[in-house]
């Protein structure tokens, strides 16, 4: 008998162990690390160059106005590019490559939970010389039709009774939009 309840206590600890290294393996996963970057904004866009071909190694740096943190990236070879992630505010984009003239983009706004396509276009040049942009670009979204979101909650009551009532005469007055004109009677 004492064998027996030794082996059940070893096997409840072994499968308290397993969930463990479960939950802990989950929770490193990249996407639910991903997951936590919510309320922050996104950069992304095509580098070209003045006849549209795709300009590889380039570097864009995104400046925020009213912090001065800069977030850097290097475009892949199909000239693509991705800042992220970005917390909500004004920003100036600065990009560079080499044989083109620096192109320095001011007044992009980042929202946050949004992706704001940036696609710039250089002209052939040298570093030192550089294209200064202080208006905004118009926003537009070429993905879908939503131009930005707002979140609203809204508050519900929670039940904490693990043994809630089943008459919806009873659950209706605990709703707030509810109007209470004639309380429900009490049961003998």
């Amino acid at each position: 008998m004492r064998q027996l309840i030794t082996c059940l206590v070893r096997a409840t600890c072994v499968r308290y162990i397993v969930l463990a290294v479960l939950v802990l393996l989950v929770g490193a996963h990249p996407a639910t690390l991903r997951a936590q970057t919510a309320g922050e904004g996104t950069i992304t866009g095509t580098v070209t160059d003045s006849t549209g071909a795709v300009s590889g190694e380039a570097t864009v740096t995104a400046t925020n106005t009213s912090t001065n943190v800069s977030t850097s990236r290097t475009t892949s070879s199909a000239g693509l590019y991705t800042i992220a992630p970005l917390p909500p505010g004004t920003y100036t984009v600065t990009v560079e490559a080499k044989g083109f003239k620096t192109l320095k983009q001011e007044n992009l706004d980042v929202v946050g939970l949004a992706e704001l396509a940036f696609n710039p276009a250089l002209s052939i040049g040298a570093t030192s010389e550089t294209v200064d942009v202080t208006t905004a670009p118009p926003v537009l979204d070429t993905d879908s039709a939503i131009l930005a979101r707002s979140w609203r909650t809204r508050s519900t009551p929670i039940c904490l009774s693990f043994n809630p009532p089943r008459s919806s005469a009873i659950q209706l007055p605990l709703q707030p939009w509810f109007p209470v004109r004639n309380p429900v009677p009490a049961h003998p």
